[in-house]
């Protein structure tokens, strides 16, 4: 029997394969994918966020793309009907309640409250009241509006994907015909006039 060498041998490990994890691509515009079912194949009874789901999974950036114009769409509404139809009363209930946590810290620590200052009251609508604004709308536009915007996009997304098909503006090289063909409509238009 012999001893096992100490020298190391002149064989070759393995190549090691290295694969993508996944075929989407995130430069420009994903393909649409194939592989995955549309959603009109999901089964009745399942929520509306898997729906949404499984059409972003097979739409990619079309389907957030529409999902996001969508949603500053309706914050920019939320926003708008709460300052036409509440700003006074967004104003009143921030100065109300900045009043009384400045009531509850100030009564904590009144010796470090100088003796000017005690008259002193915050009026009507500042800054506070855009941020009070802001948060508010913010929930509106989570809360009731999601299902709308959820709805929408689940319809709009499939209609607008096969009509940039159709004109052969899908994926990213469509996306760079589309520029071109714009581009050459821009340029008769001005050698028109």
């Amino acid at each position: 029997m012999g001893r096992p060498s100490l020298l190391p041998t002149t064989s070759r490990p393995s190549p090691i394969r290295i694969t993508a994890p996944s075929t989407r691509s995130f430069r420009g515009y994903a393909p649409l994918r194939t592989d995955s079912p549309p959603p009109s194949d999901v089964p009745e009874g399942t929520t509306l966020t898997t729906r949404l789901k499984i059409l972003i999974k097979s739409y990619g950036w079309y389907a957030l793309g529409v999902y996001f114009f969508l949603g500053a769409i309706d914050f920019t509404i939320s926003f708008v009907a709460i300052n036409f139809l509440g700003a006074e009363q967004v104003g009143k209930v921030t100065t109300y309640i900045k009043g009384t946590v400045l009531q509850m810290i100030h009564s904590k620590q009144e010796e470090v409250i100088p003796n000017g200052d005690e008259g002193k009251q915050t009026s009507g609508v500042g800054s506070e009241s855009l941020w009070a604004m802001i948060v508010l709308a913010y929930s509106v536009h989570k809360t009731l509006f999601l299902p709308l915007r959820a709805g929408l996009t689940l319809t709009i997304t499939p209609r607008l994907v096969k009509w940039l098909n159709s004109r052969g503006w899908g994926g990213s090289a469509g996306a760079l015909r589309a520029a071109a063909q714009m581009k050459d409509k821009m340029r008769r238009k001005v050698d028109r006039d």
